[in-house]
């Protein structure tokens, strides 16, 4: 089981720049309501979730979110999929890839990293480490 850090952090020092739509996707529902009250919390960003690729393509053509934050491996449809059928719509979304396994993931995160606006952020995280990456 994976733990997350995000409980009892203060991030008062973090400055609170404009607002941004962003969206979640994680199949750990927990994880994603999670990260969402976190951020909303922490920023004044507003945070939908979706709980897989497929759903977070639905909510992405909705939203239209500046930044998603989606694991990596989840059913229906993983993140990666999910990033290629967003970028259809707008090629310079900025992403943010969750995973407990860098190192299945590495060669195709390398790629991402080069041409994409996109971070990597390994499970288990600190809510500092994500809100450092908004």
């Amino acid at each position: 089981m994976l733990e997350y850090n995000l409980q009892g952090e203060s991030l008062s020092g973090i400055a609170r720049l404009g607002t941004m739509k962003i969206l979640v996707v994680d199949d750990n529902k927990k994880l994603a309501s999670l990260i969402r009250c976190a951020i909303e919390t922490e920023t004044h960003h507003t945070v939908r979730t979706a709980l897989d690729g497929s759903d977070g393509y639905l909510v992405f053509l909705h939203f239209n979110p500046e930044l998603i934050i989606t694991d990596i491996d989840m059913p229906r449809k993983n993140g990666f999929e999910l990033m290629r059928q967003v970028r259809m719509h707008n090629p310079m979304v900025r992403t943010i890839y969750l995973s407990a396994d860098q190192d299945r993931f590495k060669s195709l995160l390398e790629l991402e990293e080069e041409k994409y606006r996109a971070d990597f952020l390994g499970k288990p995280f600190s809510l500092s480490e994500l809100i450092g990456l908004l």
